[in-house]
């Protein structure tokens, strides 16, 4: 599940970046861009956890 954060467009645009800038030798900011990479993919998994815990507890609730 987590792998499925960086397979989409925008995390592709991100590491395509990262090639980028390691190839022009700019290693911190290419540092950086992974590190933003790495947050989106982890604010996603959890915003998602959130949502299904949410939506559990309104399955439970209407019942």
């Amino acid at each position: 599940m987590a792998l499925d954060k960086f397979w989409a467009p925008v995390p592709w645009m991100l590491e395509a970046a990262i090639v980028l800038e390691l190839v022009l030798g700019k290693y911190i900011e290419a540092a950086i861009i992974a590190l933003l990479l790495v947050f989106n993919a982890a604010l996603g998994l959890f915003q998602e956890s959130r949502a299904r815990a949410t939506l559990a507890t309104l399955n439970r609730g209407s019942r």
